[in-house]
């Protein structure tokens, strides 16, 4: 491969010049066709990377157990979640006038309030995890 050739190419690109308007150039400076076109084909070849992003997940041993990793996290969140409503049982709620009409508890207390938050936060864990849990066991299988 002619790296003279590709370079100048990369460089004539960069000033702002159209593909065939370099090809052109270069042919009527009797370079032969295939190897200008061989050039351009090395230039506009996506670039490998080394090295994956991500070895770890893209490694065949972890990926099968990556479902089993997001099933223990959906259980572990759900464990979270209900252990955070039973705790919230004992807070006084107070549901007036548009919290009551739109069916939102808002507790007594900073402590409740915080346990409130918490039982979200592992609600939108357990949902997410559970999406997630559902897509790896199916691409799971779906390898075979």
């Amino acid at each position: 491969m002619n790296q003279k050739l590709i370079s100048y190419i990369k460089q004539e690109l960069n000033k702002g010049k159209n593909i065939e308007s370099i090809k052109m150039s270069l042919l009527n400076s009797n370079y032969p066709l295939k190897e200008i076109e061989n050039a351009i084909k090395e230039i506009k070849k996506p670039k490998q990377l080394k090295k994956p992003l991500i070895p770890l997940l893209q490694s065949k041993n972890i990926s099968s157990y990556l479902p089993i990793g997001s099933v223990i996290l959906l259980i572990a969140s759900s464990f979270l979640y209900y252990q955070t409503k039973i705790n919230l049982s004992n807070c006084n709620s107070i549901q007036k006038g548009i919290t009551k009409l739109l069916g939102i508890t808002i507790f007594e207390g900073t402590k409740c309030n915080l346990l409130n938050i918490r039982s979200i936060l592992f609600l939108i864990v357990m949902i997410l995890t559970a999406i997630t849990t559902i897509y790896l066991i199916y691409e799971h299988f779906k390898k075979g």
